[in-house]
């Protein structure tokens, strides 16, 4: 790659970044004239916070390890769970489950396509939900933080960059797989069934993947791997990672971003306006 392609690359990266900045800004904006609605939602999300801590109370209460996983070790994984729906949730969530569902339907969607800018970044980054953001993101921490200090993990510089690494390709998969189930919006006026049971299958990650049997694990590992999504970032903070899983983790995500790319470029050459 020449250097004047390197500047090129540098210079959209830029550009794209200044637009993410801006739709963060006109959200907070918007959430700010709306300080009830606002807080109310922080509320409900903390909720829905608690009730994942749940799961490790009861394990907790047991005391007992299952399928060789420590109460402290399912914590790190409930920690590393919401830490990643906290991030989807507040940056892809509306705008593919809510927003491109309804560009296509009201036939909005023609007036995006002429923008200067790329289409499926403006559909998948223009809403932001910084309420969710604040219980799911701030309380995985705090939970990550707890269960590392009582599991007596080394966080050294290496573990901290690695585990990151890992979120984020995590978070990366879980937009494509979810970007792509919701592209059969072109096809179907209305979704919200598919789209409520693709999050549910996402909220199997709330629980080490061992702990369902052989089945489900091979299922959700292979065939459709909504189980790589936070089970890897996790497994690597406990150096129990394996090379071969971490290659699969991360061979499958960029495939899958491809292969949900690809299937965005051949669905709107052939969509046509709802006006039509």
């Amino acid at each position: 790659m020449s250097r004047l392609e390197v500047d090129q690359v540098i210079k959209c990266f830029m550009k794209y970044l200044r637009i993410w900045i801006f739709f963060i800004k006109s959200c907070i904006s918007i959430d700010m004239q709306y300080k009830f609605n606002f807080y109310m939602g922080i509320l409900v999300d903390l909720i829905f916070f608690f009730n994942k801590i749940i799961y490790a109370l009861i394990i907790y209460q047991t005391g007992s390890m299952i399928n060789g996983i420590s109460p402290d070790e399912v914590l790190l994984y409930i920690g590393t769970y919401s830490i990643v729906q906290g991030l989807y949730t507040t940056f892809f969530l509306v705008n593919l489950k809510v927003m491109l569902p309804q560009y296509i339907r009201t036939g909005n969607l023609d007036l995006y396509m002429v923008k200067p800018m790329s289409l499926q970044f403006f559909i998948s980054c223009q809403a932001v939900e910084i309420s969710t953001m604040i219980p799911d993101l701030l309380g995985g921490i705090i939970v990550v933080i707890i269960a590392s200090k009582r599991l007596g993990i080394d966080s050294n510089i290496i573990s901290i960059a690695g585990y990151i690494s890992m979120l984020g390709i995590g978070l990366m998969l879980s937009y494509a797989i979810m970007f792509s189930i919701q592209l059969l919006s072109f096809f179907f006026v209305k979704l919200d069934a598919v789209g409520n049971i693709a999050q549910d299958i996402f909220s199997l990650n709330n629980l080490p993947s061992k702990l369902y049997n052989k089945s489900i694990r091979f299922v959700g590992t292979f065939r459709f791997p909504i189980f790589l999504v936070t089970n890897v970032a996790p497994t690597w903070l406990l150096h129990k990672v394996q090379t071969g899983q971490c290659i699969w983790f991360i061979v499958i995500s960029v495939f899958a971003i491809l292969l949900s790319r690809r299937l965005w470029k051949r669905v709107i050459t052939r969509y046509t306006s709802a006006s039509c």
